[in-house]
């Protein structure tokens, strides 16, 4: 069967896992923009894959719906920031002319402190000039990576944005077509694709390595090269298809903002399913299980991981983010507290010597 075009109504019903997919992007860029704009006038946002203004049924895209949302959170902070650039890219002219229109109808698109330009070209063309921009400037940036496919976001353009100063990435890693891409690994085009995609030929190793669910072993060795790039946080959320009832693609926060990770992680976690780290309207989901722990886990995690040593409380939080499946801070906070009453570790005050509360910067001493 042909690949549908990109403007296909088909490809822009607005499915449950999309409506998902927007509500952690904004809540997230709702903490992103006031802490970030408390020292920066100026942010700016990046749609890599912006498509169309409206889905089929009228509802909004990404692009109107991340302005609303700098709007909303500009009026509640005044001043942080002063002024955010949207970045939009879309290649295909008849998603662009419908984004440009929309955006053109749009009011919030139209406040003073919001700049926009649709960028004409594909993700890779156009995301050299504004980095240059970026570069030229230093302010922070925020890349929203959220192809249809996986043929436009090489590692190699990946480790360019990462080199950037205050950058963070979500990206859309659709797992699902690349397990079936690589069925195809021998024909030449596709091995191409797939070593651009990664950065190297290290995807040949998924066809023999049995330890993993498929799914999980891609985004893993994906996560893993981002890391080797300089990513200090890959945090990686399943996402389901609310009809067939699987997997599809992995959302992946890349940061190196100890704060942005534990506040993506809390928004993945309220916008995901009860009970586990992932969105599903089912469980089990598929044939491939959610990352799910019983907090009464946790504690046990957290020891295993720290026995002996001494740690800020924003680095047992930290050390753990990408491994403790759908634990919040309040969770790590209740836990941390009932090991202390329970003589397994030590809270050693710093903010507040007097006080009940634990601070980020309180010393947790995890005992022999």
């Amino acid at each position: 069967m042909p690949a549908l075009p990109d403007d296909d109504d088909k490809k822009w019903v607005y499915r449950l896992h999309t409506a998902v997919k927007h509500q952690i992007l904004q809540k997230y860029l709702g903490a992103w923009v006031p802490i970030l704009g408390k020292w920066n006038k100026r942010l700016v946002y990046v749609d890599g894959f912006a498509g169309r203004g409206r889905y089929s049924k009228g509802e909004a895209g990404s692009p109107l719906r991340v302005i609303d949302t700098l709007v909303e959170r500009m009026d509640t902070f005044p001043g942080s920031p002063e002024y955010v650039t949207c970045h939009f890219i879309e290649a295909h002219a008849g998603n662009r002319d419908n984004l440009s229109a929309e955006l053109t109808q749009h009011p919030n698109a139209h406040d003073r402190r919001i700049g926009y330009r649709v960028h004409p070209h594909t993700f890779e063309a156009d995301a050299s000039g504004i980095m240059r921009e970026i570069r030229a400037t230093g302010e922070p940036a925020f890349f929203f990576v959220d192809p249809f496919g996986y043929d436009d976001m090489p590692m190699s353009l990946l480790e360019e944005i990462l080199q950037l100063p205050r950058t963070e990435m979500l990206i859309n890693l659709m797992t699902s077509f690349i397990h079936r891409g690589l069925a195809w690994n021998t024909d030449p085009k596709m091995a191409h694709t797939l070593t651009t995609l990664f950065g190297s030929q290290s995807w040949q190793m998924l066809a023999v390595q049995q330890d993993l669910p498929m799914h999980q072993a891609i985004v893993q060795l994906y996560c893993d090269g981002l890391k080797k790039l300089g990513a200090e946080y890959t945090v990686p959320f399943p996402m389901g298809h609310e009809t067939i009832r699987k997997i599809i693609y992995y959302l992946i926060h890349v940061t190196n903002s100890d704060m942005g990770a534990r506040i993506m992680k809390d928004q993945m976690i309220k916008a995901g399913t009860s009970g586990q780290f992932g969105f599903s309207l089912d469980q089990p989901l598929g044939h491939v299980a959610m990352i799910h722990h019983d907090l009464d886990m946790l504690p046990e995690l957290l020891i295993q991981n720290f026995k002996g040593r001494t740690l800020r409380f924003e680095q047992v939080i930290a050390g753990t983010l990408d491994t403790s499946g759908a634990y919040m801070q309040a969770d790590y906070r209740r836990v941390v507290k009932d090991l202390a009453t329970a003589g397994k570790v030590k809270i050693h005050r710093v903010k507040n010597p007097a006080g009940k509360g634990l601070d980020y910067k309180d010393l947790v001493e995890f005992l022999h």
